[in-house]
């Protein structure tokens, strides 16, 4: 059973876990944490692929670095999942 996911509240330059009963987003040390989906492409590092955050209508999520929200299942969320790893499929990353 999954407990934790990765959050980050300094827009994904570095991320942490937490209880996932946390939802997509809380306040963490006094600032906006955004679920942070971690991801690898084949052999590197582990990186913040995209953050979440709740909207009236579901899950919107951004690139790390860009201002503009996009519902995850529109054709720009399902752009930035498509670029996560350019030469194959991104491997998602959870917390131990």
């Amino acid at each position: 059973m999954i407990t934790q996911a990765y959050f980050s509240d300094d827009d994904g330059k570095s991320y942490f876990a937490e209880a996932i009963e946390n939802g997509v987003e809380f306040v963490h040390n006094g600032k906006p944490a955004y679920r942070a989906y971690v991801f690898r492409c084949e052999t590197d590092k582990p990186f913040v692929g995209f953050l979440g955050r709740n909207s009236g209508g579901g899950i919107e999520i951004r690139k790390p670095g860009e201002s503009k929200w996009v519902p995850i299942g529109s054709v720009e969320g399902e752009g930035i999942i498509r670029s996560l790893c350019p030469s194959g499929s991104p491997e998602p990353v959870m917390p131990d």
